[in-house]
Order: structure tokens, then sequence, then C-alpha cells
């Protein structure tokens, strides 16, 4: 009995660990920590009628509209003429702030590709709150501008769980995708080794 009371105590810490670690829970208000904590990917999910951001491989970015969280709109299709990375964050993910903080400093570095920040806080069915998502942005460093999307158009980008990272290459063609974030190296690898295969 006590063997069996020591394996359960065992498994369920060895759960926790496992969901603390892949997980990206929704903490309004929460700021990330100078270290990232290693993550797979959010375990907040969209509609099962989203499709995987990787069926964009291949394909042309959606055309469908941006809103800046200045009041600007712009759409989110065609090239810019160099290769851009897309990323898609929301505010009540840790992974997604770490990652984006860490592509804001690493595009400051690398002049010869661009970076789009989009929020997909609408992934939780309500239309993004701009000052919250402004304020968040400001508060991880984002200096250029930050863009939403409504929840309609979520479906387009295939975006079910997040952050969700798209390589486009200078013709407005996804090359390549992936979702989480496992650290500033590993994405950093996975950048240098995407970009310059393109």
């Amino acid at each position: 009995m006590r063997h069996a009371l020591e394996s359960l105590a065992l498994f369920t810490a060895v759960g926790a660990l496992s969901l603390t670690l892949t997980g990206c829970e929704k903490s309004p208000g929460a700021a990330a920590s100078a270290e990232p904590a290693p993550s797979a990917g959010a375990t907040r999910m969209a509609p099962a009628n989203h499709t995987a951001p990787m069926a964009l491989i291949g394909k042309a970015l959606p055309a469908i509209a941006l809103h800046s969280t200045a009041g600007q709109t712009e759409t989110l299709a065609g090239a810019e003429g160099k290769p851009t990375v897309l990323v898609l964050w929301s505010t009540w993910c840790q992974a997604c702030l770490h990652e984006t903080a860490q592509l804001t400093t690493w595009a400051d570095s690398r002049k010869d590709v661009g970076l789009e920040i989009v929020n997909v806080d609408g992934l939780m069915g309500d239309e993004p709150d701009l000052e919250k998502v402004s304020a968040q942005a400001k508060k991880i460093g984002v200096t250029g501008p930050v863009w939403t999307t409504r929840v309609a158009d979520l479906p387009k980008l295939g975006v079910r769980t997040c952050p969700v990272s798209l390589v486009v290459d200078a013709k407005g063609i996804v090359k390549a995708a992936r979702e989480g974030y496992k650290g500033a190296d590993e994405m950093n690898q996975w950048l240098d080794r995407e970009l310059t295969a393109l």
C-alpha cells in the first residue's frame, strides 16, 4: 500500500511538472520574467474548425485585415520585398511574451528581415482589448507597430494555439511554421536555418 501511494504521488508530481513546462496558461497582467521557461506551446485552443498553421506552408499569406493599437489598418498579404518573420502572440500566454520580447531584440540586428507582431487574443472568443494589448507590448519592449486580428479572421491563419511563428519569403509565401517556444537559443537556430534556406 505504501509503495502504491508513493508511486501515485510521483506520478502526480511528474504530471504537474509536465503541464507547467508545456502549458501556456491565461494570465492577464502577468509580465515575462528575465529567463524564459521552456514551453512547447499553449494549451488554450480555438474551435476545431481552425487548421494547423503548418497547412499554410507553400501558400501565400491570407489576405486578412490587421488593426494596430494606434488605430491603423492594413492587410496581411503580399510581399514587403524582403523575408519576414510573423509572430502570433497573446497577452495571457507567458511563452508568447518571452518569444515576442526575444524576437524584438533579434530583429534589431537583422535589418534584412522584417518582423510583424500580430496579437491573437481573439483565440479566447472575444475581440482584443487594444489598450491591454498595447500596454503588454510596451512592457516587453516592442517598439514597432502591434497588430491585432478579428476573431472571424483567425481560422484563415490556422491558429489554434500560441505562440506561432511563420517565416515568409520576399514574395509573400509562407516557407516555415512552428508552434511553441523553447527558449532563445533554440528559436535563433530555427530562424537561422529557415532564413538561410530561402
